[in-house]
């Protein structure tokens, strides 16, 4: 299991959710649609909803090439996202963690 760098965070089972399931959990969170957020806008709450997806994806196992063509992006892009862990625990906990049931709550 990894152990995700934000504080609070428990470990997660490889792919214990889909990234269907996890965008579902930036849906609710940040009310951006998986058409928005594979779409070319780079607006900031947007481009946000992209790295927050990443990232959880990230720590549940899923390559970033996987990722990549989920989100429908350039692995490049993927990989750029991953660098701004640090900066974006917070928001990966909101989600994670969303009040009754976490993301498990959304599938």
């Amino acid at each position: 299991m990894k152990q995700c760098s934000g504080k609070g965070i428990k470990p997660r089972r490889r792919k214990e959710y889909s990234l269907a399931d996890i965008a579902g959990g930036v849906k609710r969170k940040f009310g951006i649609s998986l058409a928005q957020l594979r779409g070319g806008n780079k607006s900031e709450p947007l481009s946000l909803g992209r790295k927050i997806i990443t990232l959880i994806a990230e720590e549940y196992g899923y390559k970033r090439k996987e990722i990549a063509e989920f989100m429908e992006k350039d692995p490049a892009v993927v990989t750029r996202y991953l660098r701004e862990r640090k900066s974006l625990a917070l928001e990966m906990e909101s989600v994670m963690n969303i009040p009754d049931g976490g993301l498990l709550a959304l599938v």
